[in-house]
Formats: C-alpha cells, structure tokens, sequence
C-alpha cells in the first residue's frame, strides 16, 4: 500500500536517502528540513512523488499544518542535532543544553503530531548511542553481543537526548495503543564512497563504538520496513532496533579487539572473524529486516 510519509531532517545524509528510497517505492515523500529546498536525487517521480518544506520541526504548529494539509499517513522522523556543541547554526552556537533540548523536543513534536492526527505508523531516529557509547567517558558494556535489553548509561547530551526520545515513544504508546512506532538505533551511516572493506578498514574507527557501520540502503530498507511491515510481525506499540552491519568494519579479528578493549565485559557467543558486537535479531524477527551489506573477514579467529 502506497503511503503519504512526512519526512523530518530530509536535506540531510539519511533523510535523503530514506526519501529517495520511499519515492521509488511508490510513495509520496514530503520533506521538511531547515535548509532550502531540496529533492531526493535520482528519484523515480515516475512511481511515486516527492515535495519539500523549509520547516524548524521544533515549531509544532507549522508542522501539525504541514502534515495535516497534505493528508500525511505516516512519519518518518530524522532530524537531529548532533554531538557537536559550539557549531554555528542559524548565526546561533548550539550548545549541550541546545542539542538535549532540540532533539527532545523535535521527538515529542513529531509524537505529538502524529497522535492527534491519527497518524498510526512512525518511525523515529534513535541512535546506538542511546545507550552510552560515542559521548561516554568511559562507555560500559555489560555483555557482547549489544541486544536492546542492555542497561542506558549516557552521559553526552545527544546520548541522552536519544534515551529520550525512546522513553516519550513508551509513553505515546501506552497512552495510544494503536499507534506503531518504531525508534531506529542507527550506527554510522556510511556513505557510498567509503563503502569497500579497506575504506572501512583505513578508517579505523572508535572503539567506543564498537568499529559499527551500516549501509545507505539498508538504512532505507529498515526504515521503510518499520512503516509498512504486517502488524502480525510487529504489533502496533513501541519497539527500539539496532540497525547495524552484521560485521565490525575492521579487517581484523573481533574476539581480539574484545580481549583489548573490553576484557571484562561477558561474552555470549564465540567470534568468528571480524562479526560485529550488536545482536540485530530482534529487527530480523520482528520486521524482516536484515543487512545485505558487509564485509567479512575471513582470517582466524582468536
């Protein structure tokens, strides 16, 4: 079924791409975003249609109108500011109290928004980082591989802003029980001219983010699927999902990064090459969703 889906932060990385990959679908995208207007490049405007916004989404009446005026079924939600205090933005340097207070309102807005016009499916930016990783000093892992059960421990603002933005879907949820939205736990979105192992490898990484990545498409594709999967799979409430690649982007053995980095966390499993740390199951099992894109390490384990 073709939706109408409002989509949050579309002149960015994501957003661009998540709108491109809608349209071609068949849908009918609107972008809201700050910057001038922008259209996903190399849509199919011959299967589905796509039209954009300058909009702040922090001002909840521009955007109830926006919504409502084009008879908007469905919400994708990925505007964001980010882990960087002090950039100038709008002639204004944002702070950590901006970043907190921006991305928890801009959640609420869209949660908002969608409840009171009935809108029923919803996808949210979360990050992996809502647990603590990039913005701790030091991040704490209980047990590999990372599964949604893991405790939240997030000290940087956007961290906690994402924590957040998970906890007001819970409440949307309990208090419209028809509601289905999903929050999207994204790693690094890699972008196409990076995406080869040794790009990847060259990179290095954080190892506070556990060497994570995950494709532009298969972005796309848990996205759309978390709007459009049969609610016999994913009922209608709210569910949060790593969306991550099934391997760590370092060509090298992961049990050893382990055994560097994280010796006293539990280990659940035997690693084999280079697989990744995050447990993507739940997405597999409740939306279908599994990544296609990674890179394997095929060298011996430790």
């Amino acid at each position: 079924m073709a939706l109408r889906i409002c989509v949050t932060g579309a002149a960015g990385q994501v957003g661009r791409v998540i709108s491109r990959a809608a349209v071609n679908k068949g849908h009918t995208v609107f972008g809201v975003d700050l910057p001038p207007g922008p259209c996903p490049d190399s849509a199919d405007s011959q299967r589905g249609s796509y039209s954009y916004q300058q909009l702040d989404v922090c001002d909840i009446g521009g955007l109830r109108r926006y919504v409502e005026e084009n008879k908007c079924d469905a919400m994708v939600h990925m505007a964001a500011v980010l882990n960087n205090p002090n950039r100038t933005i709008k002639g204004k340097e944002w702070t950590e109290s901006d970043i907190h207070t921006i991305n928890t309102t801009m959640s609420y807005n869209i949660l908002r928004v969608s409840a009171d016009l009935g809108i029923k499916r919803v996808v949210q930016a979360s990050s992996v980082n809502a647990i603590g990783m990039l913005g701790s000093d030091p991040p704490i892992f209980d047990y590999f591989p990372l599964d949604e059960k893991h405790p939240f421990r997030p000290q940087a603002a956007y961290d906690l802003s994402k924590q957040i933005c998970e906890v007001q879907a819970d409440a949307f949820a309990r208090k419209y029980p028809d509601m289905r939205i999903a929050s999207m736990r994204y790693h690094w979105v890699v972008e196409p001219s990076l995406l080869s192992a040794d790009a990847l490898h060259r990179r290095g990484g954080e190892p506070k983010g556990l060497w994570g990545y995950i494709s532009e498409a298969d972005t796309a594709e848990a996205t759309l699927l978390g709007l459009t999967v049969p609610e016999q799979t994913f009922p209608t409430g709210h569910e949060a999902f790593f969306i991550v690649a099934p391997t760590q982007h370092q060509q090298a053995s992961t049990a050893a990064l382990i055994d560097q980095w994280y010796p006293h966390s539990t280990r659940r499993k035997q690693w084999r090459g280079n697989e990744g740390l995050y447990d993507c199951s739940k997405a597999e099992n409740l939306l279908g969703w599994t990544a296609k894109i990674s890179f394997p390490w095929t060298g011996p384990s430790s």
